[in-house]
């Protein structure tokens, strides 16, 4: 006896395939099982990034438990065969398959830790793999903890908490209280439940004199136990889906912040990701959000702290149609109940769609594609009730992406076997059903239009041609110009050698050497240049509208493709160019011509309304005139401000990660109101329209913010002088004029931000 009571006090809590949510972008971490031992615990972690890719586990790691304390790393021993080699502190390379598993060791957590978290840094901003928990099967051993499905449809219908319940869509309180009998209050009707004796995990519950038995759910939501047909309706039409939830139990030990609510969604006209942050919370600390859709669409619900994901569901949303949620961070559970809620437990229960997205090499991505179809049979064949639009949604997000990923990866081979299968949507599902359709169409023709336009690219072999042909003459200095050109294409040939970022920029050093940008810029854009070239080549817009016609047989497909085309200029340039009508007079279908003029009102509204604000903040290109040189350039621009601080952002309208930057700046602006900060935006690349719409419509017309869009010349020399290598670039002058670069991820980083106006403004 004494010898088994020893042994059970060595005992060690393992947990198998842990729940967590990874919030990292460029690769996927998740833990795949936890040691707790008296002396340590491991966390066996499994990476996926792109084969070659690296990973560090820094230092200073930590695990945080529920409490609010950290548990250091000390090691990343391997611990199983089949685990790589790690050190703490150092780069290591992915594995070719583009997963790598790896044992940390950290110092040892309390055996009652019930959840933790894998912590990159101690800022709050270094989470990585959020609420690491046990999955917990169904039990009733705590009947105030518990949540509820009708045993015979499935369906959510009741949570039971200390001090809450969630019935009939909503947050209730106790007016009564007891394992026998409850009265639930929603602040608008009162509900009577007589609470019946648990036996083999269900119980018969009488509510408002209506018995019916449910039975104890677990952290997810089974299969439901009857079968679904419902499909789903194929009509693409304007409506707005309201999303009621509940966050319970979030551990403020984590964050000193709540969480906030986005939805992201793909717009379908311009086939760009739109978050909806619209979210309002009542006293019961619900929340109701609003999303409009342009028919039935897949989205992707968040909660957000300090502009980062901690969690995520997938979602499938109808116009016209109202979703409860609840996630309960303490239980690990998202349950859905109102409209369509079958689906949205279906897609958080079998996440097939999302077990293989994070490799980012495009060949394993098919494979992962293969492996994720094996998955959703096997799925089907466990529990073949899983219903008819979940199976559709899954199948068409996957399909969509792998055949993205097979145009990404040029294999010809696989493309040609993949075209039966990919290029035609399917007629009975809506085409704004999944993100990846719209990614898969643009990426698609848009590789085909590059491949062709390269038969129409300018090289100087081609003006050699021209000559030739007596189509134009070049002068002494032109020839020479055109052989620099030469050698500039050879060293450009050079870098699909390069192996590292090193060898990379110093081959574009030696470019510029050769021939400057600006130099060989301002030659092809020489009006006698442009006249031959424009007379030779064909219209690039018709050029599309033929490409379009030869990948995709129905019209239906022709009609989005071209639609996505024009829709992504509106976006971009926040207006038309009169060569895109060509395109824009090729859609048939009524209703992306409206979304399109619709489009096209709201840039041209949002501009006249702010016409006033945006003209207040432009800085005259005449304060820099007949300047040519970076330096004097910069110098004049910034002379008006000596005395304050000056931050300079070079940006393009058409630059995504430029947008996204701004739009996340307030905060860190807000941080720094009480220091003499100017905000100078240098654009580059951007038509005049496409700015000002821009400046309208991200809110860049405080008193303190000025804007410049100089002349293509003036742009290069400025870009030249400060060693752009791509935007966005950030500069930072202090009140004597002088200037340092500055780190492109500041953004995130409030505090950093803060500390480094405060430096400059002791200068």
């Amino acid at each position: 006896m004494s010898l088994l009571i020893a042994t059970c006090s060595w005992a060690q809590k393992v947990w198998n395939n842990p729940y967590s949510f990874c919030d990292k972008k460029d690769c996927h971490l998740k833990a795949k099982e936890v040691e707790f031992k008296k002396d340590e615990t491991i966390v066996h972690m499994s990476v996926k990034n792109y084969p070659g890719g690296m990973i560090c586990f820094p230092n200073y790691c930590a695990l945080k438990d529920q409490d609010g304390k950290k548990y250091a790393i000390k090691s990343a021993v391997p611990t199983r065969s089949d685990e790589d080699s790690c050190y703490v502190g150092q780069w290591v390379s992915i594995p070719e398959s583009g997963i790598g598993t790896y044992s940390l060791h950290f110092e040892p957590l309390p055996e009652t830790t019930e959840r933790f978290h894998f912590i990159e840094s101690f800022d709050p901003n270094g989470f990585l793999v959020w609420n690491i928990h046990e999955p917990k099967q169904a039990t009733t051993t705590e009947l105030f903890n518990s949540n509820w499905r009708d045993a015979q449809t499935g369906d959510w219908v009741l949570s039971l908490f200390n001090d809450n319940a969630v019935y009939n869509n909503s947050v209730c309180k106790y007016d009564e209280k007891s394992d026998k009998k409850v009265v639930l209050n929603n602040g608008k009707e009162k509900t009577t439940i007589v609470i019946g004796k648990e036996k083999d995990g269900k119980r018969q519950f009488t509510i408002n004199g209506k018995k019916i038995t449910l039975e104890c759910l677990g952290s997810t939501m089974p299969a439901y136990p009857t079968d679904d047909n419902t499909a789903f309706n194929p009509e693409l039409t304007n409506g707005e889906a309201v999303i009621v939830g509940w966050i319970k139990d979030f551990p403020t030990a984590i964050s000193d912040q709540k969480p906030g609510i986005s939805v992201c969604i793909k717009n379908i006209i311009t086939g760009k990701d739109t978050y909806v942050t619209n979210a309002t919370f009542d006293d019961a600390g619900q929340f109701t959000l609003k999303v409009k859709l342009n028919g039935t669409q897949g989205v992707t619900f968040n909660e957000v702290v300090r502009d980062r994901n901690i969690f995520a569901a997938q979602m499938v949303l109808q116009p016209g149609k109202q979703y409860y949620m609840m996630h309960d961070w303490k239980n690990g559970t998202c349950l859905f109940m109102g409209d369509d809620a079958r689906l949205q437990n279906e897609l958080q229960a079998f996440p097939c769609a999302y077990e293989n997205m994070y490799v980012a090499d495009y060949n394993i991505k098919v494979k992962s594609y293969e492996q994720t179809v094996a998955l959703l049979d096997n799925y089907v064949t466990k529990n073949p009730t899983l219903s008819k639009r979940y199976r559709d949604f899954i199948t068409e997000y996957t399909r969509y992406e792998a055949a993205e990923n097979i145009i990404r990866s040029q294999d010809e081979i696989g493309a040609a076997k993949a075209a039966d299968k990919f290029t035609t949507p399917n007629p009975s599902l809506p085409l704004s059903l999944t993100s990846t359709l719209s990614n898969y169409i643009t990426m698609k023709s848009n590789l085909t239009l590059s491949q062709v336009r390269q038969q129409y690219r300018a090289t100087p072999e081609l003006f050699y041609s021209f000559e030739k042909k007596g189509m134009i003459k070049f002068s002494d200095s032109d020839h020479e110009l055109m052989k620099k050109w030469q050698l500039y294409e050879e060293k450009n040939k050079e870098m699909r050698n390069c192996k590292t970022r090193q060898e990379m920029m110093a081959i574009y050093e030696e470019m510029d050497k050769i021939i400057s940008q600006a130099e060989l810029r301002a030659f092809q854009e020489r009006a006698d240049i442009k006249k031959v070239y424009k007379e030779w080549a064909p219209n690039k817009d018709k050029l599309y509208c033929h490409i379009i016609d030869s990948l995709f047989t129905d019209q239906l497909t022709r009609d989005y493709c071209r639609t996505l085309a024009v829709g992504n200029e509106l976006a971009y340039r926040k207006m038309l160019s009169e060569s895109s009508t060509i395109i824009l007079n090729g859609i048939t279908n009524n209703f992306f011509k409206q979304q399109i003029d619709e489009l096209k009102n709201y840039y041209a509204e949002q501009l006249r309304l702010s016409e006033e604000a945006v003209k207040n903040v432009i800085a005259p290109s005449s304060n820099v005139e007949g300047l040519t040189d970076g330096k004097a350039i910069i110098e004049k621009m910034i002379e008006p401000y000596k005395g304050k601080i000056v931050y300079m952002d070079v940006w393009g309208t058409w630059c995504q990660p430029c947008v996204q930057a701004i739009k996340a700046s307030p905060k860190m602006k807000e941080a720094v109101k009480d220091y003499d900060v100017v905000y100078l935006y240098f654009a580059i690349s951007s038509e005049d329209a496409a700015w000002k719409s821009s400046i309208a419509e991200l809110g860049l017309t405080k008193p303190n913010y000025v804007h410049y869009n100089l002349p293509r010349k003036q742009q290069d020399a400025v870009t030249e002088y400060l060693k752009v290598d791509g935007v966005p670039f950030y500069v930072l002058f202090d009140k004597n004029g002088n200037m340092e670069k500055y780190d492109r991820g500041h953004v995130g980083n409030i505090e950093g931000f803060k500390q480094k106006i405060a430096d400059l403004s002791k200068r």
